[in-house]
């Protein structure tokens, strides 16, 4: 009984992570202003996931997503910006 129940769980466990994990992928991007100058310390949040990061002192940062997730973009000095995510998101 004890077995079956072991392999019960095992077959379980296996069932379960491989369909728990997300198609999620790391992207990098970096934050600028009109005239094309980095901006840093700026908040990048996946509104789907409700996870963020904030951009570095060259405005890049890197963060996960799939593809119909929408990312915003907030910083004190300027107007926010949602951007969704496609096959193939480029500078707006």
């Amino acid at each position: 009984m004890k077995k079956k129940l072991l392999s019960f769980f095992f077959f379980y466990l296996i069932f379960q992570s491989s369909f728990s994990q997300e198609k999620r992928v790391e992207i990098n991007g970096v934050v600028i202003n009109p005239s094309s100058k980095a901006i840093r310390n700026s908040n990048i949040l996946n509104l789907s996931t409700k996870r963020g990061t904030i951009s570095n002192n060259d405005g890049s940062f890197a963060i996960r997503v799939q593809k119909g997730d929408w990312l915003q973009i907030t910083n004190i000095q300027y107007q926010s910006k949602k951007i969704r995510i496609t096959e193939d998101v480029r500078k707006e």
